[in-house]
């Protein structure tokens, strides 16, 4: 049986911004203890549409409910197949966690058996079909040595794992540890300054503008289908501009952690 994993697995998604993409949640008992949108304090996924499914992540009622480590194998694979049947070069996204995160239940540390899970899923969809499935995830877990050893056996597998930051001192740490970071932020322009000062690049999320530059060329109707930045190792800080219905609090919390930061 493996592993259980305890998610509601979505075959396609008809997001605007994400595009068609196959989208899973896990509860909110996933979510660290360090998140600093926890319990009302803005987080996105708390929306009306959002949260419906969120709160049936541990109902095996659900038709949707995927609860070990092989039945995730076996519906990637399937979903996958259908995607590439047409086009077997087709490039399929598996965003884990529409809402939800990989902590060990009343902590804030990566719980290293639902990332072998997860990474074990894709890399046996990618062996039975064209390897074309390409999953990713974002965590508000510690950045620590060991959970970057978890990051990156995770990514050899086919499973990137990004760190949520906040300030430009937390992606500065992930970078440290050869993570992938994406940061949310108040004023998307003043945190590309911000962190071109600290020798990196920032680039606004693509999906989130509607549009991607390439070579002077501007692609209208960006999705993350088609961008998949942050399921790519890479050097670019992916730059969120805070959003959700909550955003006013999100912006709060923001705001006063950089300050904290910068103390």
């Amino acid at each position: 049986m493996g592993v259980k994993v305890k998610v509601i697995l979505l075959p396609k998604s008809s997001n605007a911004k994400t595009g068609n993409v196959i989208q899973s949640y896990s509860s909110r008992s996933t979510c660290p203890e360090r998140c600093p949108f926890k319990d009302d304090k803005g987080c996105y996924a708390d929306g009306l549409r959002t949260s419906r499914i969120w709160d049936r992540c541990e109902n095996p009622k659900d038709a949707r409910f995927i609860s070990n480590e092989k039945e995730l194998k076996v519906a990637l694979t399937g979903f996958l197949l259908e995607r590439t049947y047409k086009d077997p070069r087709a490039k399929v996204l598996f965003r884990h966690n529409v809402a939800g995160d990989i902590a060990i239940k009343g902590t804030s540390t990566i719980d290293a058996n639902i990332v072998k899970a997860l990474s074990n899923a894709v890399e046996f969809a990618n062996s039975i079909s064209t390897g074309n499935l390409m999953g990713y995830t974002y965590t508000h877990c510690e950045i620590s040595a060991n959970s970057a050893k978890v990051i990156h056996e995770a990514a050899s597998k086919g499973f990137l794992i990004n760190a949520s930051c906040e300030t430009v001192r937390e992606v500065l740490h992930a970078k440290g540890l050869g993570v992938d970071a994406v940061i949310t932020s108040v004023k998307p322009e003043k945190t590309i300054r911000e962190l071109k000062d600290n020798g990196l690049h920032g680039v606004q999320c693509p999906a989130q503008l509607g549009q991607l530059t390439k070579l002077g060329q501007v692609t209208e109707g960006m999705t993350c289908e088609k961008c998949r930045l942050c399921s790519l190792h890479r050097e670019a800080i992916v730059i969120f501009e805070v959003h959700g219905r909550a955003h006013k609090r999100a912006t709060k919390v923001i705001m006063l952690k950089q300050q904290n930061s910068s103390k």
